[in-house]
């Protein structure tokens, strides 16, 4: 459960969840979350339903959060608290192709970041693109998208603490 959505296991298959949101933030989602899903740089998408009052989004499942794996009692972590440099990669990896996709993301924390467990280890998606934006093609990760992102994120959280960091 999230600010603006809540996500529901479907028992029927234990292999997707269903994320409900209110109409408006629903439709402010879903074009950059399909176009992501295309990109596979987040959850696949198998369908999108319009309610009277809620949008539905339903979406391959993943076994947790980055913020689940940073907790010290997790197996999938060292002792120290910190991931394995291979999840690290990673980690890295799943970060930079969602930024090479042009879209910005806005939100991007340990809670927005999941993982599943495969036979070749750990993989990561970013999650919840609601906030993201695409941005016009330059250099991506150079300092002109920086300099973007920074701009977009005071404007739309003009008194967040957070936006100093949103480009990750």
């Amino acid at each position: 459960t999230g600010v603006h959505g809540t996500v529901y296991s479907i028992r029927d298959n234990p292999k997707l969840i269903v994320k409900q949101q209110p109409l408006k933030y629903h439709h402010r989602e879903v074009p950059v979350a399909l176009y992501l899903s295309k990109k596979h740089v987040i959850p696949m998408i198998y369908n999108v339903y319009d309610g009277k009052r809620y949008g539905y989004i339903v979406q391959e499942r993943y076994d947790g959060t980055l913020g689940n794996i940073m907790d010290r009692k997790n197996p999938n972590i060292s002792k120290t608290g910190n991931l394995s440099m291979k999840n690290r990669t990673k980690l890295k990896n799943a970060v930079r192709r969602f930024h090479r996709t042009g879209v910005v993301h806005l939100n991007m924390h340990a809670n927005n970041i999941v993982y599943k467990k495969t036979p070749r280890g750990l993989m990561f998606k970013v999650i919840d693109p609601g906030w993201a934006v695409k941005v016009k093609p330059t250099i991506i990760g150079g300092p002109q998208v920086k300099r973007e992102t920074e701009k977009l994120a005071r404007k739309m959280f003009p008194s967040s603490p957070y936006n100093i960091g949103v480009a990750v």
